[in-house]
């Protein structure tokens, strides 16, 4: 859904929308996340102003996500509750592309406006990127998976020896 910036109202304007798991892929453009992450769709709230020379993007998102543990591949469904606050500005905030920039925190929330034209759905999907994590978890005490035996340390110990790092081995004749 893209917003002409000419013809926001004064006083800002909200859009709703909704993207499907496919919307999402195809704006990603990533076909390894597809096998990382279950998304339903995605709902988002965004009202667009026009304000000091650019426009502030100020919204809500929400969306169920599922995916694997990182530790012990268990599936694990998390729900996405996000406030979306971006400010978009003419070049790299307002420097031309060609400017060097410095960034500090407060640039983080900035993005180059490079065209009259805002992608709402654009917007969504980066906005949902950032809230999914890699550090994914089922709990935050998981134990994982043995790398030796395989078996999900969650469930039950295994009967494997603890592996030795062979840079230790010097460290551990000291101890004989």
């Amino acid at each position: 859904m893209e917003i002409s910036i000419d013809t926001l109202p004064p006083d800002g304007e909200l859009f709703s929308l909704e993207l499907s798991e496919a919307d999402v892929w195809r704006l990603w453009d990533d076909p390894a996340a597809a096998r990382l992450w279950r998304i339903d769709s995605v709902r988002a709230d965004i009202r667009l102003m026009r304000a000091h020379g650019g426009v502030e993007a100020q919204g809500h998102l929400a969306s169920m996500v599922t995916g694997l543990c990182r530790r012990c591949t268990t599936s694990v469904a998390v729900e996405i509750d996000e406030a979306i606050g971006l400010r978009f500005e003419r070049g790299p905030h307002g420097g031309g592309h060609d400017a060097e920039v410095e960034l500090d925190e407060a640039s983080l929330d900035v993005v180059d406006l490079d065209s009259e034209r805002i992608d709402l759905a654009e917007i969504a999907a980066e906005q949902l990127a950032i809230a999914l994590t890699s550090e994914l978890l089922c709990r935050p005490d998981c134990a994982g998976l043995c790398s030796q035996c395989g078996q999900d340390l969650n469930e039950q110990q295994c009967r494997c020896k603890p592996e030795t790092d062979p840079r230790w081995s010097a460290l551990a004749d000291l101890k004989k």
